[in-house]
């Protein structure tokens, strides 16, 4: 999870990257924290899983700054974190998941639970983003966008509307990061269910017009997972 935070006051910023470290530890999340003092440091917001945004920002306020990010179709989740608790209800316009107040005696305790409701969004959203390194670039796929992935000896091939993708993942790895609509069919086979059309008891087709073989072992989960998406 790749998580940011805006914060032009130092302490108030380790503050926050020390409790999420300690909650990425607690549930075994792996994280990459970014610390920003203004909302001006980056121009590509839409690598990040989620945003903790202060109100009181230099240049551009928080509230601002939120407005434009949905405004160029950032959806991740947003966290106002701010001691200036007249801005909630500024919150709903953006559509922030919370308004954390920094002197509120249970901060902790709630900020603990912002990051598990945004950690069990991301890993069930259909619309998240798959991310790999590949020479020594980060690379972001949809999610909606991948048909299906496939192990070929040590590698994972991700097969996407555009194209194919590959990484070094072991199949364990990849089972326990993907969202609902990812159902496995096969040994070395998970199928995005989103990208189904048609499914029988020994195969599935896609929209794209592939075919793929389902082990009868994973064929009751594919039936149920296919029609509670459809």
């Amino acid at each position: 999870m790749r998580i940011a935070v805006y914060e032009d006051n130092n302490e108030h910023a380790q503050r926050l990257i020390r409790l999420i470290k300690q909650w990425a530890k607690s549930t075994n999340t792996e994280i990459t924290s970014f610390t920003f003092n203004s909302v001006f440091e980056t121009a590509n917001t839409a690598i990040f899983d989620c945003i903790l945004l202060d109100v009181e920002m230099p240049g551009m306020n928080g509230i601002e700054f939120a407005h434009e990010l949905r405004q160029n179709g950032i959806n991740v989740p947003i966290v106002f974190v701010s001691s200036h608790t007249e801005y909630g209800l500024d919150g709903y316009e953006v559509e922030a998941l919370r308004f954390l107040d920094k002197g509120d005696p249970r901060f902790e305790t709630k900020l603990i639970e912002c990051m598990d409701r945004i950690a069990f969004e991301i890993k069930n959203s259909i619309n998240a983003f798959y991310r790999i390194v590949s020479d020594r670039k980060l690379i972001s796929i949809p999610m909606h966008e991948i048909t299906y992935f496939e192990m070929n000896n040590h590698d994972l091939m991700i097969h996407t509307l555009s194209g194919v993708f590959s990484e070094r993942k072991t199949f364990t790895q990849i089972r326990q990061e993907l969202p609902k609509q990812f159902v496995q069919i096969g040994k070395s086979l998970i199928i995005n269910v989103l990208q189904v059309i048609q499914v029988t008891k020994c195969q599935a087709v896609l929209h794209d017009g592939s075919n793929l073989p389902v082990a009868p072992k994973y064929s009751a989960d594919l039936f149920k997972a296919f029609s509670e998406m459809i």
